[in-house]
C-alpha cells in the first residue's frame, strides 16, 4: 500500500524480508537467513510458507520511499516482531510512504557551528527502547552544523548531542535514559520537517 503524495509507476522490485529472531536459547527456528520475496508490480507479494516462530520485518523499496508500517490482524509490527504460530502467517500488509518525516536544525557554539559532536533522536516511549529501533538515531553534523534525522515515524523524541558516542549505547535503556535531562524534548509529525537548533554550552 502507498502513502504518498503520487503514487510509484511500478512496485516490481521492491524486496520483502523476514528476518527470524533468535529465541532465548539463541536458536532461530532452525533458520539463519531472512526469507525474501519479490513484489509484483501491483504491489502484491507472496511468501513462501513460513514456519512458526518470531520474525522482524522490513522491505528494500523504490529510492525516495520508506517502510511507514507493517500490520497484521490490524496491529502494527514494524517496532516490535512478527509472531508466527502453527496456522501459519496471516495476511501482512507494508505501507509505503514518500512523505519523510524528520527532526533537524542546526548544533552551534558560542564561537560558530559544532561539527564535532553526535546528535540522538530517540522515542519518548520507552517501550521503544530495543534493538534494532526505527525510532532511535544518530547522525553527525555538517560543517555547518546542520543536521537533520529522517525517516522518523511520527511522535515525540528527545533530541540530545553527545561528544562520544558507541553505536552499541544506543541499545541500551540506560544509556537513553540518562541523556534525557539535558535533551530537548520534540514532536515529528507526519510528513513534515519539525526545526529544532540546539546550542552547547547555554
Amino acid at each position: 500500500a502507498a502513502d504518498a503524495t503520487t503514487s510509484p509507476a511500478s512496485l516490481a522490485g521492491a524486496r520483502v524480508s523476514l528476518q527470524p529472531v533468535p529465541d532465548s536459547d539463541r536458536r532461530s527456528n532452525g533458520l539463519s537467513s531472512p526469507i525474501t520475496t519479490i513484489a509484483r508490480a501491483d504491489g502484491g507479494f507472496d511468501l513462501p510458507s513460513v514456519i512458526p516462530g518470531a520474525y522482524r520485518v522490513s522491505a528494500t523499496l523504490p529510492a525516495g520511499w520508506w517502510l511507514r508500517s507493517a500490520t497484521t490482524n490490524g496491529a502494527d509490527v514494524l517496532d516490535g516482531t512478527l509472531a508466527v504460530d502453527a496456522n501459519g502467517l496471516a495476511d501482512l500488509t507494508l505501507t509505503m510512504s514518500d512523505r519523510h518525516s524528520s527532526v533537524g536544525g542546526r548544533l552551534t557554539t558560542a564561537s560558530g557551528p559544532a561539527t564535532d559532536y553526535f546528535l540522538v533522536a530517540f522515542t519518548s516511549e520507552r517501550t521503544l527502547w530495543r534493538p534494532p529501533s526505527r525510532r532511535v538515531r544518530s547522525v553527525r553534523p555538517a560543517t555547518s552544523g546542520a543536521f537533520d534525522l529522517t525517516d522518523l515515524p511520527p511522535g515525540q523524541y528527545y533530541l540530545a548531542a553527545l561528544k562520544d558516542l558507541d553505536a552499541a549505547d544506543l541499545e541500551d535503556p540506560a544509556f537513553l535514559e540518562s541523556l534525557i535531562p539535558a535533551a530537548a524534548l520534540v514532536t515529528v509529525e507526519e510528513g513534515k520537517r519539525t526545526v529544532q537548533d540546539l546550542r552547547i554550552g547555554g
